[in-house]
C-alpha cells in the first residue's frame, strides 16, 4: 500500500485520492500504481523520487501524473481526460 506522507492536505478529494493507491503489475511485468481505476506508470528515474504517469499519456495525450519519494505519494497533478 502507498502511504500519504503528507498530513496537512488542503482538502478531503484529495485526502480521498491518497488513500486508495496501490501497487500493480502490468502485463508486460512492469510496476504501476493505481489510484481510483486509473494506472500510472514510472518514468526513469535516478533516486528515490519517482515521477509516474497516466498509463493513457501516449495514446490519449492524458496530463495526469502523480510523485512519490520511497512509496510515499508527494503530489497529484492535472487531471484526466478520459474515464477509468
Amino acid at each position: 500500500m502507498i502511504t500519504n506522507r503528507s498530513e496537512g492536505l488542503r482538502d478531503w478529494f484529495a485526502l480521498f485520492w491518497f488513500t486508495t493507491a496501490e501497487y500493480i503489475t502490468s502485463q508486460k511485468g512492469k510496476p504501476l500504481i493505481k489510484l481510483n481505476g486509473y494506472t500510472f506508470c514510472s518514468t526513469p528515474a535516478k533516486g528515490p523520487k519517482v515521477r509516474w504517469r497516466c498509463s493513457t499519456h501516449y495514446p490519449h495525450g492524458c496530463r495526469a501524473a502523480l510523485v512519490t519519494f520511497a512509496d510515499e505519494i508527494l503530489s497529484i497533478r492535472g487531471e484526466h481526460n478520459h474515464k477509468p
